[in-house]
Order: C-alpha cells, then structure tokens, then sequence
C-alpha cells in the first residue's frame, strides 16, 4: 500500500512557489511528512516507499530546495553511541 503522504508531498511541491524561502519549505514538508522519513530509511521498508520518496526529495532539490541533512539517508555507525 503507498503512503498518502507521498501524493500531499508531490502537490505541496508542484504548488508551493519557488520563491518560498528554504526554511518555511522543509518546515512545511515536514509537517505533511511526519514520521515519513524514519520510516523510509527503516531496514524493512519496501524499496518502493523508498525510492518514491528519494524521487520527491530529488524534485525538491531540483527545485532549489537543498535537501536538509534530517531527511537523508543516516551514515551506518555515525551515531555517538558507537565512539568509545
């Protein structure tokens, strides 16, 4: 089953203007993604959900929307829970 939030996140993109400052733009895409993003990198999250949404994150780059480092992918071992 596709998330719903996959579709409210390709119309916020097609309809949000360009000219919407960064911040205001991931803050509003955050508030329609919710959890959206930890669930797309989960181990067992179907390849599907996953490169759809890698796909919209893309378009939002493309749209001059940098992508935050929040919604990638995490480095495996980068948590400070590892370091001794």
């Amino acid at each position: 089953m596709t998330d719903p939030r996959l579709r409210e996140l390709s119309n916020y993109l097609t309809q949000t203007d360009r000219s919407v400052p960064h911040a205001v733009f991931w803050v509003g895409w955050a508030n329609i993604a919710g959890d959206l993003c930890e669930h797309v990198w989960a181990a067992d999250v179907a390849p599907e959900l996953r490169e759809a949404y890698t796909e919209l994150l893309a378009e939002a780059d493309e749209r001059g929307w940098m992508v935050p480092l929040d919604q990638c992918q995490p480095c495996a071992g980068s948590s400070t829970d590892q370091l001794d």
